[in-house]
């Protein structure tokens, strides 16, 4: 447990497992990279904030349909 809260458990990752996570996060940015090559910054931010939105409203569950889009 950790010492300031006991529900939180800590783990320490071995060598191995740290080398594993910086390739994971290597890869990780070269595949952002590519997905996001030709597309410009502001839309971009548009699709973010698009996505963020509708994770939003299913997580809020249904509502009734308006006919309208916020």
């Amino acid at each position: 447990p950790a010492e300031t809260d006991r529900r939180v458990k800590r783990i320490d990752l071995t060598v191995e497992a740290e080398d594993q996570v910086d390739e994971i996060e290597d890869l990780a940015e070269v595949m952002r990279g590519t997905m996001a090559r030709g597309i410009a910054e502001a839309d971009l931010t548009v699709t973010l904030n698009v996505l963020r939105r509708m994770i939003a409203n299913l997580e809020s569950g249904p509502a009734a349909d308006d006919g309208e889009a916020d």
